[in-house]
């Protein structure tokens, strides 16, 4: 019966290391372990913003499009040369203005409300940089990054 005991032991005593060291490596690769492919991917978003009173619906239209040109312009002149559209986006919202004792609007103020996301693929210093130009430029800029571990190792 003890030479069971101790085979039993000793081949538990050889398993366990291995087995160990195979479980513990997507452990080492979460947390800072070299992985057999260390590869990773960085997108990084800007999104302008646009909050601006216009005089119609006609003169809303041509301000967003004459907004995301000036951003085009300001990227050509920053040198970032990386970058795509994700997405724009925006509303034009009338408001009456002033009203007739009855209630009845007599005129209306118009607000053009949106947004276009750009997705930036230089490095993040480049868009950082042209963040803070864009904001000191008075525009409402928002910058987010999303870094993820890819396992296509080809």
């Amino acid at each position: 019966m003890k030479k069971y005991a101790a085979l039993f032991l000793l081949s538990i005593g050889i398993a366990l290391p291995a087995l160990a060291a195979e479980s513990a490596a997507p452990i080492e690769r979460a947390y800072g372990g070299a992985p057999p492919c260390d590869k990773t991917q960085e997108q990084v978003t800007l999104q302008v913003s646009y909050n601006i009173p216009v005089a119609s619906f006609t003169a809303g239209h041509t301000k967003f499009e004459e907004q995301n040109k000036k951003f085009v312009e300001m990227a050509k002149q920053n040198n970032l040369k990386k970058y795509s559209v994700q997405n724009q986006f925006y509303s034009i919202n009338s408001i009456p203005s002033t009203t007739l004792p009855d209630g009845t609007p007599t005129s209306y103020l118009f607000t053009l409300n949106g947004n276009a996301s750009y997705l930036i693929t230089g490095t993040t210093a480049e868009a950082t940089k042209f963040a803070d130009f864009l904001t000191s430029q008075k525009m409402q800029v928002s910058l987010s990054s999303n870094m993820y571990a890819t396992d296509n190792c080809q």
